[in-house]
């Protein structure tokens, strides 16, 4: 197990946009097969794999690269100063990213699910404010500990835990 964790380490130092990539990937493929089988109630051969890979996808070419350069980003502009600075991390992140953040989601999810311009901007409309108003329920309280103690090169995979229970629901919210 310590070979494991030595080699997951070192691949993780050289080769960060990759790792965040393939686990945030991994883990929104596992988010929707629990939405289909947990809330959907779909058996096994029922499961659509093609959905599965999209959303798989979506955290691969989106959603990993996507947190690990605005994790950085807050690192560089708040900085690693203990005093307010998991709190103004979240403040930036809850206010300033999490918006454009998810408009940008549904959008790659319209066009992943080949939806036309007309359909994207319904389910913007009917599910955007819905998501945000959601989403603060949750994460400002998650992102708390994690820019508070998880050190920075694990706070995607910190984040993406927690994202097994959220991406179940983003899952669901996006192909009802």
């Amino acid at each position: 197990m310590r070979k494991i964790l030595q080699a997951y380490l070192r691949i993780l130092d050289t080769h960060p946009w990759k790792v965040h990539a393939i686990q945030t990937g991994t883990l929104m493929a596992v988010g929707d097969v629990m939405s289909q089988t947990l809330v959907e109630k779909k058996k096994f051969k029922e499961m659509d794999p093609v959905r599965i890979a999209r959303f798989g996808a979506m955290g691969v070419v989106f959603m990993g690269p996507g947190l690990w350069a605005w994790y950085k980003t807050l690192h560089k502009l708040v900085g690693h100063s203990k005093k307010y600075m998991a709190l103004k991390k979240v403040a930036l992140d809850q206010l300033v990213a999490a918006p454009p953040f998810y408009v940008g989601f549904l959008v790659a999810t319209g066009v992943m699910q080949q939806q036309s311009q007309k359909e994207i901007v319904e389910r913007i409309e009917n599910d955007f404010l819905d998501i945000l108003v959601n989403n603060w329920k949750l994460w400002p309280a998650v992102q708390l500990v994690n820019f508070g103690v998880v050190p920075l090169r694990f706070q995607v995979l910190f984040e993406q835990v927690f994202c097994l229970g959220w991406n179940t629901y983003l899952a669901w919210k996006c192909n009802r």
